[in-house]
């Protein structure tokens, strides 16, 4: 409600400096699905329907014709864009970089890679970032403010998983599976 909705933002607006980004957060149930958009001009929220059923079977049909490099993934790719990005398409003319909070399944969905009826991947025209809640982004915002060393690394593997911390991204992450990146080892 209003409540959660002025939580949210408030929340968030230290994120939004200017009007170049916007945070999109997802929420999946069983019959349907939500959207929130919080940009600077405001908190919107938008239903998707679309079954938890009907959206798993459709992100891991991608995932897996992305996975053998099937042509046929673009055809996906616009129906998961329509679906997941259309209805905030025309409040993103002026953004820059989006924020997206996956819910479930969609954590498995690489939006950048989602395809616009123009055939334009969503990463050429926005950068596309991912975060696991607003709060864990406004502990990383504190972080990120006190004085750490200036030096970074980059760095690649093909992770393996011990049950500990399975158990544990499975808590935080309501029930995602992890799974071996396709291609990270070659």
């Amino acid at each position: 409600g209003e409540i959660v909705d002025r939580k949210f933002q408030h929340g968030a607006s230290k994120f939004i400096a200017d009007n170049k980004t916007a945070f999109l957060e997802y929420v999946v149930s069983e019959e349907k699905s939500f959207l929130f958009l919080l940009c600077s001009s405001g908190l919107k929220t938008y239903e998707i329907k679309i079954s938890q059923q009907e959206l798993t079977k459709t992100v891991i049909a991608y995932r897996n014709q992305i996975a053998k490099r099937n042509p046929a993934f673009l055809n996906i790719a616009k129906q998961l864009y329509i679906l997941l990005l259309s209805p905030v398409i025309p409040q993103l003319r002026e953004i820059q970089s989006v924020i997206i909070i996956p819910d479930g399944i969609l954590w498995e969905l690489p939006f950048q890679a989602l395809m616009s009826e123009k055939d334009r991947f969503f990463l050429e025209d926005v950068a596309v970032s991912y975060a696991p809640s607003m709060n864990a982004l406004i502990v990383m915002a504190k972080i990120k403010n006190k004085n750490f060393s200036k030096q970074t690394v980059l760095a690649f593997a093909n992770p393996a998983f011990g049950k500990e911390a399975t158990e544990k991204v499975q808590m935080v992450f309501r029930g995602i599976q992890l799974h071996a990146l396709p291609d990270a080892e070659l």
